[in-house]
């Protein structure tokens, strides 16, 4: 009963998912005590010896406030390689009514989250692609400051990733343009 079974080796889980696969909590208990598996926060677990890098801890955070959510603000910076800083906690955006009590989370409640716009879906996670993520840092500033989306927009831009014609339709799609243009008239 020490061996992981084979659904869950080099995975990050959590304790529902194991109970429906038909494991008893003792079960995980002992592969926890044995050293088989890791607990990474409150309900998530991964097989030991795992590296929690950047795509994992984008799953962990996945995990632990569920779905719909997607990586966004800093966190989503950083997946598209646009910033240089490393943000302390993973930005995650989620519906307004949701909480967490987990300090390694950020949370982005959002009324109006649009789901369906700017959102990549990736193995566990899903995260705002390249222009969302640009245009949400602008328009959303007060919680990080701008300089982090000012300088996104700018290398952004000078590496061709994206145009202004992208931005803009991302922030009318958005209903945020008139937060966007004052940024964008500054650049041109």
């Amino acid at each position: 009963m020490r061996d992981l079974p084979t659904k869950f080796q080099n995975k990050t889980f959590t304790t529902s998912q194991f109970l429906e696969a038909g494991f008893s909590f003792y079960h995980l208990k002992q592969l926890v005590e044995a050293g088989a598996v890791e607990q990474i926060s409150r309900g998530v677990y991964h097989s030991a010896g795992i590296d929690l890098n950047e795509e994992e801890l984008f799953r962990v955070a996945t995990l632990r406030v569920g779905k719909p959510s997607a990586i966004c603000l800093l966190s989503a910076l950083s997946f598209h390689h646009l910033t240089d800083l490393i943000p302390k906690k993973t930005w995650i955006m989620v519906p307004q009514s949701k909480r967490t009590q987990d300090k390694k989370l950020q949370l982005y409640r959002s009324v109006y989250p649009f789901w369906k716009i700017g959102v990549e879906h990736h193995d566990g996670y899903s995260v705002t692609n390249l222009e969302r993520t640009i245009v949400e840092c602008l328009t959303s500033r007060f919680r990080h400051g701008e300089r982090p989306g000012i300088e996104a927009l700018r290398s952004a831009l000078e590496a061709k990733k994206t145009t202004i014609a992208k931005l803009t339709d991302m922030a009318e799609k958005l209903d945020v343009l008139h937060r966007l243009l004052p940024y964008i008239k500054v650049l041109t």
